[in-house]
């Protein structure tokens, strides 16, 4: 893993991009550094809104980014499998995941507008634990 601005460090070699940033400028720096040894290029996210740019997509080098948005797929799948079909795939892949899940999130429940302030201000000031989830209430107990 390396800094955006370092991609072209990396070796050309097979690779596949999957772009959570939706930053127009890493995407072409990945495409143009890897050109035909990008396998895949998929876009998935947008968590750098202000660098979103048009599709842009026929003038990068390698593969067209195939676009994913979940609420379409499940879309997609209720029309084959239908709703219970859905259901029953999402209960049995979501059993294991818990099952390895389990113990990697501490629950830390807190009630009143202090408790909401001191988790955000954690958040802010990047001192948030990874591994906490909060579940807070602006009522106090």
């Amino acid at each position: 893993m390396v800094p955006y601005e370092e991609v072209s460090s990396l070796p050309v070699e097979a690779a596949i991009y999957v772009d959570m940033s939706g930053d127009a400028g890493v995407r072409a720096s990945v495409h143009t550094h890897y050109g035909e040894s990008l396998r895949h290029s998929a876009v998935i996210g947008a968590t750098h809104r202000e660098e979103l740019a048009g599709d842009g997509a026929e003038q990068l080098p390698g593969p067209s980014p195939a676009f994913f948005f979940a609420p379409d797929q499940l879309r997609r799948r209720a029309a084959e499998w239908g709703r219970e079909g859905v259901d029953s795939r999402v209960a049995e892949a979501w059993r294991p995941y818990v099952e390895w899940s389990d113990g990697c999130l501490n629950v830390v429940r807190g009630s009143g507008p202090e408790a909401v302030e001191a988790a955000y201000l954690e958040l802010l000031d990047g001192r948030a634990d990874p591994t906490v989830g909060h579940v807070l209430s602006l009522r106090a107990s």
